[in-house]
Order: C-alpha cells, then structure tokens, then sequence
C-alpha cells in the first residue's frame, strides 16, 4: 500500500498536470484502496494499546494518553501513529537496506563493523550510551546516506528574491534540491563513487564543506527523526552484524529507484551466514 502511493506521489510531483482528486480514475481509486489499508493498520494499532491495561514506556503510550485525556482528537492520533510508522520506518528500512548492499560489496568494510561490535557489546545489544561509541558503524552509516540518501531530493520555497550563481530565484518559487547529485559532485568529494567510510573520520570529516552532505536536509527545517534514524541504524547493524555475515545472491542486478524515498528498483536478495 505505501509503495502504490510512493509512486503516485512522485508520479503528481513531476506531472505537467494532475486531475482533482475527486475525479474517480482507476489510479485514484488504487490510491484510496492503498489509503484504506494503511488507515486500518494505524486503527488495529491504536485499538490494541486502548485496549491494553497496561502501560507501555513507548510514545504510542504518550499520544493514547493525550487522546484519553481529551488533548488529541481521534483523527490526529490516526495521523500521528501514521506519520512515525512511515517517516520512522520507510526511510531508515532503505538506508540500512543500501547499508547491507554497500556491505556486501565491500566485505572488508563489514568485517571491521562486526570487530567493532563484537569487543564493545559481547554479543548484546547496545546501550544508548554504548550507540556513540560505535564510531565506525557511523562511518559506514553516513557513507551509505551519502551515496543512497533516501531522501534523495527535497524542496525549499526563498522567502525573499535571491540569486545562485548566474541564476535569479524569484521570491515564492519552488526549488528542488537534488542530495543524490550534489553528494557525488566530484568538486565536493573525492573519487566521489567510491565507497570510503573513512571520509566521516574525525581526521577527515572536517574538510566536507557545508551542506555539501544533506541527507536529512538542513537549517531550520532540517529532519526531526535524523537522530532517531541514525540511533535506530547503529542498534540494528550492531545486532545484526555480530550474528550474521550478509552476502548479496549472485546475479541479483541492484539498481536505485527515485520515488519520494529512494529504494531498490526490486528486491534486494541477501543470504545471511551464520557469523564464525
């Protein structure tokens, strides 16, 4: 369901034109089946915690409470249940899917997260304490945000007249930012295909000039969820990469497709070995 609207989103993004909603084409219809669905998966999840006795330490816990207590309408803790399951999870689900190919493809990479791993946890999950010390982890996280951003284009309305380089920008027109393009430009970064984690150590980090790296945006309305993601990256390759090699299935061609989010155009087949 949210792959049928990713596309029709993108699909009005770019359109020339685009009917009114309410005109009832089969693609309109498509995306109302697709709607339907989600919505009865916020709705079963929302019914479960009501029906719960207990209370949950997590933030579905929050918004039920603000619902009970008459401060969030039913509707809007539909639309908030919503938005952190698909924000929260499409997004990172493609950045460690990337991560895990990019992995595969340089196994010495892989090996030196799972050394990481394995000496700071012992086989256990990390602490919250423990995500920071994941240096290399974060390394390769950020390389792969890098090449793969799953955002991989955003939008910014100038409030005012500008001009960038030989271009004016009138005040009010929409401006598409392209990450996936500017974090290959080989002016910004080099050997600007290549798969260098190294580029995020702290001895090169520095010389990345700014907003030449924008994965989860930038200025005031940079990502909400960039330190949820990254926190919610580093706990699962740890997990992951302590118990399993990731190997890409043979003859599996990999190829990027720009929706809203940035995916693999198909199925990204993995076998995982059991880790030595």
């Amino acid at each position: 369901a949210l792959t049928v609207l990713l596309r029709d989103a993108e699909r009005r993004v770019w359109a020339l034109y685009n009917e009114p909603a309410w005109v009832p084409t089969p693609r309109r219809r498509k995306c109302q089946r697709a709607l339907a669905v989600l919505d009865a998966f916020a709705k079963r999840i929302i019914e479960e915690r009501l029906a719960s006795e207990r209370s949950h330490a997590d933030l579905l816990q929050v918004l039920v409470d603000a619902h009970r207590a008459g401060e969030l309408p039913r509707e809007r803790l539909r639309d908030q249940v919503l938005s952190f399951i698909l924000a929260g999870h499409e997004t990172t689900a493609n950045s460690l899917s990337w991560t895990c190919y990019l992995l595969s493809r340089h196994p010495e990479c892989a090996r030196r997260v799972k050394r990481e791993a394995a000496d700071l946890l012992r086989g256990g999950p990390p602490s919250f304490e423990q995500v920071a010390e994941l240096s290399y982890a974060r390394m390769v996280f950020d390389e792969a945000l890098r090449l793969y951003p799953p955002v991989w284009t955003l939008s910014r309305t100038p409030r005012e007249d500008d001009r960038v380089g030989d271009i004016e920008i009138p005040k009010g027109m929409p401006v598409q930012l392209c990450a996936f393009a500017v974090h290959r430009r080989p002016e910004l970064w080099p050997n600007p295909e290549g798969f260098d984690p190294e580029r995020f150590s702290k001895a090169r980090a520095g010389a990345i000039p700014r907003y030449a790296y924008f994965p989860f945006g930038g200025g005031p309305r940079v990502c909400l969820g960039a330190r949820f993601a990254t926190i919610e990256a580093m706990v699962l390759m740890s997990m992951v990469l302590q118990r399993y090699d990731l190997e890409l299935v043979p003859g599996v061609k990999v190829e990027p497709e720009p929706m809203i989010t940035l995916r693999p155009r198909d199925a990204l087949l993995m076998r995982l070995r059991e880790a030595a």
